[in-house]
């Protein structure tokens, strides 16, 4: 993976990540199935501008709830654009969650 790393990555490293975690959040951080994106990249890629243009709740410090609707929307929002790839890996994980769980948590900072 070139943006996203496990739980067991994170524990070797003392940055700071946002985390998606499958499901409704579990009041818990740092699953080991959560996928985690550095912080700095999450804002080189303006991934705040991002998602608040369809989850107008995001919430850069706490819980967004992402719906598949609205993933399909963040993921048509950022077609033809640098993030675009970024999003391509997180899709595979995203979409095997959906298979499963209604929804996605994203934990900010």
């Amino acid at each position: 993976m070139n943006y996203f790393i496990t739980e067991q990555e994170r524990k070797k490293d003392n940055t700071t990540y946002f985390e998606f975690q499958k499901g409704t959040y579990s009041g818990k951080c740092w699953l080991e199935d959560s996928m985690l994106l550095d912080a700095d990249i999450f804002d080189d890629y303006q991934l705040s501008k991002l998602f608040k243009a369809v989850l107008p709740e995001f919430d850069y410090y706490g819980i967004t709830v992402i719906t598949r609707e609205d993933w399909f929307k963040v993921c048509e929002n950022a077609k033809n654009t640098a993030v675009e790839e970024l999003l391509k890996e997180l899709s595979l994980w995203i979409d095997a969650c959906f298979k499963e769980f209604d929804t996605v948590s994203l934990l900010g900072l």
